[in-house]
């Protein structure tokens, strides 16, 4: 086998993609799942009335709604790491494969480098007996030849008479010439010999040396898929580790979710057993007109459109003026919502109701109030009691009716009879505003 057929088989193996990992856990969703946790605390009770601030029940459905996005999210993210797994899981039962049969090739070639080392050996060896042979031999066809080089001085016929064997002159004359073919026969053969010999030494030198250079580049092969072998069971690792923390992540949010769920179904149980009772359908207001109570009983002593009779002024009224027992109970003549309910400036304390529809009720000079801006007032529910008046030294109220933004007479919307009428000494023309 040449370098050339073996150079490169690792170049030959499948690539594999390595696997694109997300992260673990993107920043974002830890950032939501602590802000969602931290949303599970019941905020202050001055956040909650704070005017214009956001519902509590309304911000933790949409805090769910998050949490609900983050688990969308979780779960594709979980479905992508059990693909990547799967796909993991095959290139490494691939890769397995190919490491065993990389392994089965080093195994063979291991064992035809020792065949042939084991070759090289015996031809070594073979080598060693034949040159011995040779120089054997050498040494043998010298004397010989030495031999013959001194009787040959002498000439063949006279050699021959020599060896004092006359009788078998010409047979041996025959023999000597058969020795010295067989002495040049025998040189040529292991001259050749050897040069087969160490020609075949050098190509089994050569074999040895390809087959130690195919053992490198599988040794190489086989290190190189033991890594990626290796790198992916890492990866298999990391992706487990993921999944593990992609579902104690959803767990923690889905957990998150109910206790939150919990939470808002509390938060709505108390708000419904703490809200007021539901407004109820407001009248027409030209239905309710002549049909009202006074908002307290007393004596009419500052009558509608007339001047005030405690006041040297040219001031006329835009509602009535009632004088009542001291710390008299006023109370609200029909069910509306408190827009106003505090100091203003002439009338001591205020309360101004909205019944809908464009009608509103003042009342003023009151004290002690029972009521608060933004309360649902049922009708008859107590407002506060009336003021002292140091300029009249008595307890007097004040009650306005308003409807589409005009004043009213007040008298024309109680019912008649009710309120005792003081004796009104001026009569002025009724206010257009």
């Amino acid at each position: 086998m040449s370098r050339g057929s073996g150079a490169g088989l690792h170049r030959c193996l499948p690539r594999t993609p390595r696997p694109r990992l997300r992260p673990l856990l993107p920043r974002a969703l830890l950032v939501a799942a602590l802000g969602a946790a931290l949303a599970l605390r019941p905020a202050p009770a001055a956040a909650q009335d704070k005017p214009g601030a956001g519902s509590p029940v309304l911000e933790k459905r949409s805090q769910i709604n998050q949490l609900g996005r983050e688990r969308t999210q979780a779960e594709q993210q979980l479905a992508h790491i059990q693909a990547s797994e799967s796909e993991l899981r095959s290139e490494i039962e691939k890769l397995s494969e190919l490491v065993r049969e990389s392994r089965q090739r080093k195994e063979a070639l291991e064992q035809r480098i020792r065949r042939q080392q084991d070759l090289a050996a015996e031809q070594g060896r073979e080598a060693q007996r034949l040159e011995g042979e040779i120089r054997a031999s050498e040494r043998r066809i010298a004397q010989r030849l030495r031999r013959l080089y001194r009787l040959s001085k002498q000439g063949r016929s006279a050699m021959l008479f020599q060896m004092a064997r006359f009788q078998t002159f010409a047979k041996d004359s025959r023999y000597l010439a058969l020795l010295q073919d067989a002495d040049r026969a025998a040189i040529a053969t292991y001259e050749q010999m050897n040069r087969d010999l160490a020609e075949k030494k050098v190509q089994v030198e050569q074999s040895v040396q390809r087959l130690l250079a195919l053992r490198g580049e599988l040794e190489e092969e086989t290190g190189q898929l033991a890594d990626r072998e290796d790198y992916l069971r890492k990866a298999m690792s990391d992706i487990g580790r993921n999944r593990v923390l992609y579902r104690k992540y959803l767990s923690d949010v889905e957990q998150m979710m109910t206790r939150m769920e919990a939470a808002v179904a509390r938060m709505e149980e108390q708000a419904k057993a703490s809200a007021p009772p539901p407004a109820p359908r407001l009248r027409n207001p030209a239905e309710l007109r002549g049909t009202l109570p006074p908002p307290v009983q007393g004596e009419v002593i500052a009558s509608f459109g007339a001047q005030d009779p405690r006041y040297d002024l040219k001031k006329t009224q835009r509602g009535i003026v009632l004088r009542v027992a001291a710390k008299a109970a006023v109370k609200a003549v029909a069910g509306g919502r408190a827009v106003h309910a505090g100091p203003f400036r002439g009338y001591q304390t205020l309360v101004v109701l909205d019944h809908g529809q464009g009608l509103f009720t003042v009342y003023g000079h009151l004290e002690a109030l029972t009521v608060k801006r933004g309360d649902w007032v049922p009708p008859g529910t107590v407002l506060g009691e009336a003021a002292y008046q140091p300029v009249d030294e008595a307890y007097d109220v004040y009650f306005e009716v308003r409807h589409n933004g005009k004043p009213d007479d007040p008298l024309g919307w109680l019912q008649p009879g009710k309120l005792r009428m003081a004796p009104q000494p001026q009569q002025v023309p009724q206010p257009q505003n």
